[in-house]
């Protein structure tokens, strides 16, 4: 027998439903009936644990924290490791029943250090046991008295005795539990969507439509407006070990009219954007254009002069086969691009002078991001987004480099792994384009294949292209064919 805590602060961030079926005295729960915590709600089809009636309106909550824990002892915590610490009541004269219960609600904000709510008790002298987690790869240091977290009174414990738990994630409008038509919510027929640019399949529901717009109307600010609009992380930085390898210039290469005219349109936007400043480097790459299937041009910048004196960087990229064979079972699929994401990470201070590109109309510029085209980019994003998804089991998502896909076996579920996500990204810092993001389907293009409910496929675009081939007729066209 395994003993499960639900706190109601956690029910009600992911808008969770509990359902109780058949009683089974193998299963005990021990259910939280709290106050509720500041500018929470109570979502529309909560399930009162005690009564087990269904809530019908969404009420605000007024409680405020009766007490806020600091840090009792300076701790420097190990990379990529729980740990736990001790908190103290911040000030004497704050009045407590022995054996007392409370709810701990973390308000300590850090990108890579994360604190459990939990429910504790508190000892003589102010002092209770907490728990955290380090994500990073980096030794992290807590200074003493920073302030931890929060302290609300518990209303009562109530013990059930139930035979199964499901939980579901759900929108503001709940699943109905007995099969019964569902109460829709009075904006349900004029809601909209607040970010332009989504598109919904055709295959949702009307009320899939609208949970799936709420769900993107309350994470809007991870998505940018406009191509001006970029987001950044503190969650890594890139670096270029050159060791002691002396600076690198290359000579400006001519360009067209035309070329010339679409690179200051370019660098014109990136001066707009602040990810590059003007620049007294010794280094100097150049800048190449490539002409897109549509005609436009490419702005891109030759490394790899500069890549070949960079120590390079072992951090291993995600097996393809292993990743596509993890998507068995999903049937709802999500996949999400950020806007220019290797734009969103920054480029350490000391390296930025490597970075530096010339321009054939006079001038040197750096970078203060990450740019494309570096020979350690890719391994820097794909730790990154490690880090960022870290804890998310593989069934929830899998990301490869910018390549994220979110997963579901119902529409519920995937709703649910959107949250999550979308949680990760906001806290990150970082933006989506919508335009380039595709939600709840079940057929998506996923590391060059077709992914659905029935398996894995080759993308039919890439075997329409290899069908249409012509016929080798000479044995220097077989090579073409190797």
């Amino acid at each position: 027998m395994h003993d499960c805590i639900i706190g109601n602060d956690l029910l009600r961030r992911y808008h969770y439903e509990i359902r109780l079926q058949e009683r089974d005295p193998d299963v005990h729960v021990l259910v939280l009936s709290c106050f509720p915590l500041p500018l929470r709600m109570y979502p529309v089809g909560m399930v009162d644990p005690v009564t087990s009636s269904m809530a019908t309106k969404s009420v605000p909550s007024v409680m405020d924290p009766v007490v806020k824990i600091r840090n009792a002892v300076s701790i420097r915590v190990a990379p990529r490791s729980e740990f736990l610490f001790t908190g103290r009541i911040a000030g004497s004269d704050f009045l407590f029943d022995d054996n007392e219960s409370f709810l701990f609600h973390p308000t300590y904000v850090h990108p890579f250090i994360k604190l459990a709510s939990s429910l504790v008790t508190i000892t003589s002298g102010g002092i209770i046991q907490l728990r955290g987690v380090n994500l990073a790869n980096i030794h992290v240091y807590i200074p003493i008295t920073k302030v931890m977290g929060e302290l609300y009174r518990v209303a009562n414990i109530v013990d059930f005795d139930l035979t199964s738990l499901e939980i579901l994630a759900s929108s503001s409008v709940s699943s109905d539990v007995s099969s019964k038509a569902s109460q829709l919510p009075p904006d349900f027929s004029s809601l909209t969507c607040n970010v332009p640019g989504l598109e919904l399949p055709s295959t949702l529901t009307p009320l899939q439509r609208y949970q799936l717009i709420k769900l993107i109307n309350e994470y809007s600010t991870i998505f940018a407006k406009d191509k001006y609009d970029l987001g950044r992380t503190n969650l890594a930085e890139h670096t270029i070990d050159t060791g002691d390898a002396l600076p690198i210039k290359q000579r400006v290469r001519p360009m067209s009219q035309a070329q010339e005219e679409a690179a200051r349109a370019e660098v014109d936007r990136m001066r707009k954007l602040g990810i590059v400043r003007d620049s007294n480097s010794p280094w100097s790459s150049c800048i190449v254009l490539v002409k897109k299937p549509d005609g436009t041009w490419r702005f891109c910048i030759d490394y790899r002069a500069l890549n070949s004196v960079t120590k390079k960087d072992s951090y291993p990229l995600p097996n393809i086969n292993i990743t596509l064979n993890r998507l068995k079972g999903a049937k709802f699929f999500s996949t999400l691009d950020f806007a220019s994401g290797y734009w969103q990470i920054g480029l350490a201070e000391a390296d930025r002078e490597k970075t530096a590109f010339s321009l054939p109309w006079g001038g040197l510029l750096e970078w203060l991001v990450m740019p494309f085209g570096l020979t350690n980019a890719p391994p820097t994003f794909q730790r990154t987004m490690n880090l960022l998804l870290s804890g998310l089991p593989f069934h929830t998502c899998m990301v490869y480099i910018d390549d994220i896909i979110i997963l579901g076996s119902t529409f519920e579920s995937h709703l649910f792994n959107l949250r999550l996500v979308f949680d990760r990204i906001k806290e990150s810092g970082m933006k989506l384009k919508i335009a380039k993001c595709h939600f709840c389907t079940s057929k998506v293009t996923f590391l060059g294949h077709s992914v659905s409910a029935e398996g894995i496929q080759p993308n039919p675009k890439r075997v329409e292209m290899i069908a249409k081939m012509p016929r080798p007729r000479t044995r220097k066209d077989f090579p073409f064919y190797a």
